[in-house]
């Protein structure tokens, strides 16, 4: 089976996927604007692996630019895999 990478940014699997991602990370966000904490917790903000920390006692602000690399990462991955599948299994059908 031959697999086009052109293909891949046109297929509505690998653009749902990618906005699954989008929406987990928003989430990860909001939770802590639509209902802040209190007491000096920390707040993370990331999904599936955390890019920015803040809150604290001492006001903790930390910006993980691995975090953020592993997310993009891991969700073009997931994207490109589950296209891929995608594409596979409509070939059998």
């Amino acid at each position: 089976m031959t697999f086009s990478f052109r293909a891949v940014g046109r297929s509505r699997s690998f653009l749902i996927t990618i906005f699954l991602f989008a929406i987990g990370n928003t989430w990860s966000w909001l939770r802590h604007k639509i209902d802040p904490l209190c007491c000096d917790q920390e707040m993370t903000i990331g999904f599936p692996f955390p890019f920015h920390i803040s809150g604290g006692i001492a006001g903790l602000e930390s910006f993980y630019v691995l975090g953020l690399l592993l997310d993009i990462v891991l969700a073009l991955t997931l994207a490109v895999l589950v296209t891929w599948i995608a594409t596979a299994l409509k070939k059998l059908s």
